[in-house]
């Protein structure tokens, strides 16, 4: 059956799916479309019981474009549903002989954490706590036992940990399915389980993903799952064996050896004694609950009744805009890039990642993007005017990000990956800049060749030296990073710093040297003991143009820093230059990065300056 793609035109919201497909399986007990306005509770529907689902720590945002109403649930990683343990009814699915099936349509963000998506289960507050009162879950991302970033669908036989057949007990819950692929992110998928009082299945957009079990890979080399499967085999990985049944609550029995009974919750269970530790981050599009294990066949129905194909072909919603009283902007969509200069994001513009400063005011026009960035919005734009008290700024002082490189490398995890290891590290040195600096040396985050490698190992290694070159880097991108963890927790005793060649193209001279100097200003309030060696721009291209007579300017400029703030200022400049002032290409090959030999020059016209400041 090839889903139809409906437009409904309240809204603007979008289906692509056909509820009534679910709502005529045998054995449905709850079935939520989240079609419901945000502060509202969400309806099962099709059901014998309503099922109501109340939304925990504020209103839950509805977002267009879900599979069977046309919206979806946005849960932020802090938010969640929840229908109490006493108003369960029919989802309190329990017993020797139970069976229970799950089906979800979802389109997950972020899986580094363990992730929920809908059950009645509670961990108690962790490692070895057995007063828990688990039953059945979707579950994502447990790696403690071969599931790392899959579909992991658990039940739960004891409520607590654990326990093997010679009354042992795991720290954990050790009874789950795990299947080969992980789980999609950032794409519309349907995710289910199937418990037939014997066998646990997942699936994964409609198919059963078995996987056989590997002992030691998938960290199951116990005998509990090695031996204790069926005429004494193992249990399995996908299906899993697991022929207990269900936990069932019995307050005359439990009331004193365990905490509450479970809740039935969606995007969030109690684990390690909270209920958002591990909350989902992603979009709920619809999802089912049925008393019984349905076939494969009946699975792949679902799947293609929710019509992800289609929802995944359509273009992500306009994100929204807003500014906050102090000037702050934020963005909200699914992987939003902007702009700040008046130009149409595309797929190399600027990753929305944290609110944006302009009290200055600004145009702020914004895209959401599809994972791979081929499919993207409708342009929302805002113009904001200057609050009071506050005047334009030039480009160069506004703190923004940047992709000008991507895909060839990810300007984001770059970030990451670098202030992680800075703060890891300690450097005593501490060089910042564009691709000249990031094409040099020291860690490799990327797949650009570090061209002064030996150089840099020679000089700086020994050092403790850290790079923040970042390729295609302006005087504004440093600044974001300044102001968004690059330099956290560390004091390193020089920071090397050569910026603003990438802003010479459409900046003056005097804006450039301001935004320089602004990221002084931001190195002496984060890193106030550090001195500055502030390298004037390099020149570029092959002879004198009127880019290098830019570049002049700006150079007379931060030489006026010298001596101010902490800052010495050095012009190397003239090293890489013959006579004729060429520059050729046994030393910049391309007449603006280095080379080795590029490299070694420049490491060598500082040397006296760094040891000098150094103190060596």
């Amino acid at each position: 059956m090839r889903p139809l793609l409906f437009a409904v035109l309240t809204l603007s919201s979008v289906f692509a799916g056909d509820a009534s497909v679910i709502e005529k399986t045998p054995g449905l007990v709850g079935f939520w479309t989240f079609g419901e306005e945000t502060g509202q509770k969400r309806i099962s529907q099709g059901t014998k019981e309503t099922h109501p689902l109340s939304e925990v720590n504020g209103p839950i945002k509805r977002s267009t474009g879900g599979p069977f109403s046309g919206y979806a649930a946005d849960l932020n990683g802090s938010q969640y549903f929840e229908i109490k343990h006493s108003e369960t009814g029919d989802l309190n699915i329990s017993g020797k002989d139970a069976q229970v099936t799950m089906f979800a349509v979802v389109r997950i963000v972020d899986l580094k954490k363990s992730r929920t998506i809908a059950g009645m289960w509670s961990e108690g507050k962790g490692a070895n706590d057995d007063t828990g009162t688990r039953q059945y879950a979707l579950l994502m991302n447990m790696p403690t036992y071969g599931g790392n970033r899959q579909l992991v669908p658990h039940i739960s036989a004891e409520g607590g940990v654990t326990m093997r057949a010679d009354g042992t007990k795991f720290p954990w819950c050790a009874d789950y399915a795990a299947t080969k692929r992980e789980v999609p992110e950032e794409e519309w998928c349907t995710l289910a389980f199937t418990y037939d009082s014997q066998y646990l299945r997942a699936y994964i957009n409609g198919v059963l993903d078995e996987r056989q079990l590997d002992a030691v890979k998938d960290k199951r080399n116990d005998p509990y799952f090695t031996q204790e499967g069926p005429d004494g085999k193992d249990r399995g990985m996908n299906p899993y064996y697991h022929g207990r049944g269900i936990f069932k609550y019995d307050p005359a029995v439990h009331a004193k050896t365990k905490i509450a009974p479970s809740d039935f919750t969606v995007g969030a269970r109690m684990a390690v004694g909270s209920m958002t530790g591990e909350a989902t981050i992603g979009k709920f599009g619809g999802l089912a609950v049925f008393n019984r294990a349905l076939s494969d066949a009946e699975i792949k129905t679902l799947h293609d009744a929710a019509g992800v194909e289609a929802l995944n072909a359509m273009p992500p919603p306009k994100p929204v805009i807003f500014r906050h009283p102090k000037g702050s902007v934020t963005l909200e969509g699914e992987n939003v890039l902007y702009t700040l200069d008046g130009t149409d994001p595309v797929a190399k513009s600027n990753p929305y990642l944290a609110q944006i400063a302009l009290a200055s005011g600004g145009t702020v026009k914004a895209r959401s993007f599809s994972k791979d960035r081929k499919r993207m919005s409708e342009v929302a734009e805002v113009v904001y005017e200057p609050l009071p008290g506050h005047q334009p700024l030039p480009s160069t002082v506004v703190p923004v990000t940047q992709d000008r490189s991507w895909p060839s490398y990810d300007w984001r995890k770059r970030h990451e990956l670098t202030s992680a290891a800075v703060k890891r590290a300690k450097p005593q040195i501490l060089f910042i800049g564009d691709s000249i600096t990031h094409f040099f040396g020291g860690e490799q985050f990327d797949g650009y060749a570090l061209r002064g490698k030996n150089t840099w190992d020679e000089f700086y290694a020994p050092r403790k030296a850290g790079n923040l070159g970042f390729g295609w880097d302006k005087t504004e991108n440093v600044l974001w990073r300044l102001q968004h963890g690059a330099i956290d927790g560390i004091a390193p005793k020089l920071v090397v710093m050569m910026i603003g060649t990438n802003n010479t193209g459409d900046c003056s001279a005097a804006d450039i040297a301001q935004g320089i100097s602004a990221i002084v200003s931001e190195l002496n309030q984060r890193l106030p003991q550090s001195k500055i060696l502030l390298l004037g721009i390099f020149p570029r291209g092959e002879k004198p143009n009127a880019q290098r007579e830019k570049i002049a300017v700006i150079n007379q400029l931060l030489a006026q820093l010298d001596g101010e703030r902490n800052v010495t200022f050095l012009d190397i400049g003239p090293t890489f230059l013959t006579p004729e002032g060429l520059i050729t290409k046994d030393i910049m090959p391309d007449y603006l990065h280095p080379n080795e030999k590029g490299y070694r020059i420049w490491a060598e016209a500082i040397e006296p300056t760094v040891k000098k400041l150094m103190a060596e």
